[in-house]
């Protein structure tokens, strides 16, 4: 996690709970401590800079602010879980007191009159934005808006799209709250396995082997990384089809490919579609029949490659 920050004369500085949470920061105004009430990482109530404190009322997501001077703000968000709009709780109020929205990744509008000084954009879930040039902590990571990009890298392997990447690029569909893996991503991890576990045990465990032979595969094929994209497809497809059948590979095709869109997705579906018909095709089975009796799998996942690259190069495969 962040030690410190530094823009321009403006340093901010962290320290950290036993749990790995940022505890305190200090700035040149004095040092906020946060203070935790469960295992999450977003604080109950703040001791703040000026020795006042700031309490975080949730109820099921950040809905008010209480000042130690009495006063509460309460906090409106939108869909996506931003805070656009508070309002003083006082007798006779008639109406938001200010008003705010920020892009899907985060920047603030520039038709704004004023912006929040802490939550705002996932200000829902408690993500600060008071740090430093508004950068946004999100958990063991800091996000920049402006870029759409974390700082560093993913300390989960695959939990996004790359090490920096925020979401996919989905930001309006996914939240990554915790700087590790995208709920999104999640989500479909959990759909992917409800899908192979009800195949059974057995063949689930051999879905899992043919999808990892099928990247592995790919990562030892020489060629541009849309070539090893499709022919991985092609032979995770193939091989499922060849071995569990093609309802199988549809459904794992399918549940692996949810809640993407775009032309990427369309690619991917193409390939294993091609996969598919290709593996069962009676020139296929036979084919894939005399591979598995010479060396079993690793032949079949080589005449597959084979066939994949073929298919690439005369654009069968995109």
């Amino acid at each position: 996690m962040v030690a410190s920050l530094t823009q321009g004369a403006q340093t901010r500085t962290f320290e950290l709970d036993p749990a790995g949470r940022i505890s305190q920061m200090t700035k040149p105004e004095g040092t906020l401590t946060n203070h935790y009430t469960d295992s999450g990482d977003s604080p109950a109530w703040i001791s703040e800079a000026d020795g006042s404190w700031t309490r975080n009322i949730n109820s099921g997501g950040l809905s008010a602010i209480q000042k130690s001077d009495g006063t509460t703000s309460l906090q409106f968000t939108n869909l996506h879980g931003d805070v656009v709009a508070t309002a003083d709780l006082v007798t006779g109020l008639t109406g938001i007191g200010a008003y705010f929205e920020q892009t899907e990744y985060g920047i603030p509008r520039t038709q704004n009159t004023t912006n929040p000084s802490r939550y705002g954009w996932l200000g829902e879930k408690l993500r600060s934005s008071d740090a430093l040039a508004g950068i946004v902590l999100m958990g063991v990571r800091l996000y920049n808006p402006t870029t759409g990009r974390f700082l560093s890298t993913d300390p989960v392997p695959g939990g996004n799209s790359n090490a920096y990447d925020y979401c996919s690029a989905d930001p309006i569909n996914c939240v990554d709250l915790d700087g590790r893996i995208s709920y999104k991503k999640v989500l479909r991890h959990f759909m992917e396995a409800g899908a192979c576990f009800s195949l059974g045990f057995k063949r689930c465990a051999r879905a899992a082997q043919l999808t990892v032979m099928a990247a592995l595969y790919a990562q030892r094929t020489k060629g541009s990384s849309g070539m090893r994209n499709a022919v991985r497809h092609f032979m995770w497809q193939g091989a499922l089809t060849y071995y569990l059948g093609k309802k199988a590979a549809i459904r794992l095709g399918g549940m692996h490919e949810v809640f993407e869109e775009g032309s990427d997705t369309a690619v991917d579906q193409h390939n294993n579609a091609r996969a598919r018909k290709s593996a069962s095709s009676n020139q296929g089975v036979w084919v894939l029949n005399w591979a598995n009796q010479q060396g079993g799998t690793n032949k079949v996942f080589e005449i597959l490659r084979d066939i994949g690259k073929e298919y690439y190069r005369k654009h069968y495969l995109w």
